[in-house]
């Protein structure tokens, strides 16, 4: 198989009229390696070999529980998928009513919360929940209480602002001009 992009390390000999390319997988591995992610995820192995597993699973469900807790105690906030820590990580969909799951993002972005907006490679799957698109958040060991309030009281004034205006019979929110 020909390489799809030249560069140095990966070749044995250059003439004026032909190359001969390095055995695989050198010979797809163009220009210089890519050394400090390299040292980054050396760095981020050794931090996960730390962890004490346990704990770090029972941290995130418990994450996880006040998360589907709290977006369970907001108007219009639909999860999409169990409600249980049973047969979930700290994965959780979902979507506001009236709001697109990008609006829903930029607004909490504005508060230090990163979420995922979209499809999430699964279109079909959210046709079937009958959304649009959803927002997504996912815990991780390094995941706080804070956190978690942060995206609540986010979606909580979100979903109020949406409320309010409903009551007084104006145009909805645009999230994007802000």
């Amino acid at each position: 198989m020909p390489p799809f992009m030249t560069g140095g390390q990966m070749i044995v000999e250059v003439t004026p009229v032909d190359a001969t390319f390095r055995p695989p997988p050198r010979r797809f591995e163009a220009g210089t390696p890519p050394i400090a992610a390299a040292v980054g995820l050396g760095a981020a192995l050794e931090w996960m070999q730390s962890l004490d597993w346990r704990a770090a699973q029972d941290h995130e469900r418990r994450l996880t529980r006040r998360l589907l807790d709290g977006l369970a105690s907001i108007s219009g906030v639909r999860v999409l998928g169990p409600l249980d820590t049973d047969d979930r990580r700290g994965v959780v969909t979902f979507s506001v009513e009236g709001v697109s799951a990008q609006d829903v993002c930029r607004r909490l972005d504005g508060r230090g919360v990163a979420l995922r907006g979209g499809h999430h490679c699964a279109q079909p799957l959210l046709r079937a929940f009958g959304v649009e698109g959803a927002a997504r958040a996912s815990l991780a060991p390094y995941t706080v209480d804070a956190d978690i309030t942060a995206l609540l009281d986010g979606l909580d004034e979100l979903a109020s602002t949406k409320a309010v205006r409903a009551r007084r019979g104006t145009e909805p929110i645009d999230l994007a001009a802000r």
